[in-house]
């Protein structure tokens, strides 16, 4: 047992050759040129974690561990610390993303417009202008919770909990399907490391980080044969928001290529059904016969059948789009090179993958990039698709080498290109207010007077625990708020880097207002009329 023990020890020091080398790289030895190459040529890096989890994971299958030379006890409680630090990973992984809203170091983007629909829905009003952007029926589940706290770190909270909890039907599937805990941990923790998605759930929140937890279940109740759970969980994924009737379509034609004809049908039509209820109904109607509004951001402007148009009368373009800018391949890269391009070992799984793939790579906005809460729905995709590649190609024998290698891609793409802000590797580095800051800013927003309105800096104004019309973004040309709060050592995002100071400088001036705060770079402005 002890020669056991300490030739585990001897690989896994072998393992983290690499993505130690990787992270010294990186993050400390101030290399301008190393900087570079990871910015700027990520398919190389990648190319170098695939050949290295290649050869370490076969060097390791053919050596001692296929001969017999690890006994069953231990074999048993590897895979249980395995197991054990995927648990630990996806709870820091939570509570880190808590911790960095709590502290004012999250963007918070898009909080405070999903706190209006969120208040409007536990109300049960109609987010007339939220339906008009984006169809999200999902979220009425979510509106008990939003009324025990109606606060954006309870959405926070409960995005990042959900979206660590796909994990769980993820293992689940590789288990039943795969026949291996091993491969189950291997995929889950793929899935909890991957940059693009923790950015999604740490910077913000968004209904479609809800997506691979719902479509994992789906994917769970397919494989075990559950029929009336996998159309239940198929339409709590498309109530997730209007795109996913797109991936459902072609999950269903994926299906259809299996003649699995039973599962094809009612997914196939259950998605054409939610297509045309979204942007030939509900985005019509609350948008004034205008139709869905996002579509100007892709080729054709007018849609699927303007897309289609375009591929046809431009090909030459069509293609062109999908590749550049540069940045474009880097997410193909990043998507798929992060689980070790498994996907690509059965092509037809690519079928599922296909409509999250041209919404990114089409879209001439930052959807294009990796990252943000555009991972999201491709990142669902993609690991249903390596399963399916598993499910196709693997051997009995082969379940430690692929194992291997899926951990190995993972470990190495997250130390160099994972969201560096949850990474435990980082943890305490990362900088933002101080203690006595926090205090201070905290105890301000707590004495602003609940009948107030407010105004506040972007980083600020999800923490107040105001209803919507009660709080607007600080600090506009001609502000009429009761309060207005800021913070100049906060980030200062969007149109804030070019007017924040100059109009707090003009309240500064206007004898409406006075500073009732100035401390520790909190300031806060009253309207010297109001009267509590």
């Amino acid at each position: 047992m002890k020669q056991q023990i300490l030739t585990a020890g001897f690989w896994l020091i072998a393992f983290l050759i690499l993505p130690a080398v990787l992270y010294y790289s990186a993050f400390y030895s101030g290399s301008n040129a190393v900087k570079y190459a990871v910015n700027n040529h990520a398919e190389l890096f990648y190319l170098l974690f695939i050949v290295s989890a290649l050869l370490f994971s076969t060097i390791v299958n053919r050596s001692w561990l296929d001969k017999g030379h690890l006994s069953p006890n231990l074999k048993f409680y590897l895979l249980g610390m395995l197991k054990l630090l995927i648990v630990f990973y996806g709870v820091f992984l939570v509570l880190n993303t808590l911790a960095r809203y709590a502290s004012f170091r999250s963007e918070a983007i898009d909080v405070m417009f999903f706190k209006t629909e969120m208040w409007k829905l536990a109300h049960l009003q109609i987010p007339v202008y939220e339906w008009s952007q984006h169809f999200s029926p999902f979220l009425f589940l979510l509106a008990p919770f939003y009324r025990l706290s109606s606060t954006g770190g309870m959405l926070m909270l409960l995005q990042a909990a959900a979206v660590v909890s796909g994990a769980i039907p993820l293992y689940l599937t590789a288990v039943y399907r795969l026949k291996s805990q091993w491969l189950g941990s291997a995929l889950a923790f793929s899935y909890l490391a991957f940059g693009g998605l923790q950015f999604g759930y740490a910077y913000g929140f968004h209904e479609i980080m809800f997506l691979p937890p719902l479509f994992f279940w789906t994917y769970y109740f397919y494989t075990s044969g559950k029929i009336k759970k996998y159309f239940l969980f198929l339409l709590l994924s498309l109530a997730v928001k209007e795109e996913v009737s797109l991936i459902v379509i072609f999950w269903g034609l994926y299906l259809l290529f299996k003649k699995n004809y039973r599962y094809a049908a009612g997914t196939i039509i259950a998605g054409i059904l939610w297509y045309v209820l979204c942007f030939k109904i509900i985005f019509p109607f609350f948008n004034q016969d205008a139709g869905f509004g996002y579509w100007g951001q892709y080729p054709g402007g007018n849609g699927i059948a303007g897309l289609i148009r375009f591929a046809v009368l431009h090909p030459l373009e069509f293609f062109s789009t999908l590749t550049s800018p540069k940045y474009k391949l880097d997410t193909i890269v990043h998507s798929f090179g992060s689980f070790a391009f498994l996907s690509f070992l059965y092509p037809p799984s690519l079928i599922v993958a296909i409509p999250s793939l041209l919404e990114k790579l089409l879209s001439s906005d930052i959807a294009a990039k990796n990252g943000f809460h555009y991972s999201s729905a491709i990142t669902a995709v993609i690991l249903v698709s390596v399963m399916e590649s598993l499910t196709a190609v693997l051997k009995k024998e082969q379940r430690l080498f692929f194992g291997l290698v899926i951990i190995y891609a993972a470990v190495s793409a997250n130390i160099l290109y994972g969201y560096h802000a949850l990474s435990p590797l980082l943890f305490g580095r990362e900088g933002g207010l101080n203690e006595l800051q926090l205090h201070i800013l905290n105890k301000t927003i707590s004495s602003i007077p609940a009948q107030a309105s407010v105004s506040a800096q972007y980083y600020i104004r999800p923490h107040i625990s105001k209803p919507y019309w009660k709080t607007s973004d600080a600090i506009s040309e001609n502000e009429t708020a009761d309060y207005a709060i800021i913070n100049l050592d906060l980030p200062q995002i969007m149109s804030e880097q070019e007017t924040l100071q100059k109009n707090a400088k003009r309240l500064i001036e206007d004898d409406r207002y006075e500073i009732v705060v100035n401390s520790e770079g909190t300031v806060l402005f009253k309207r010297r009329d109001f009267v509590p």
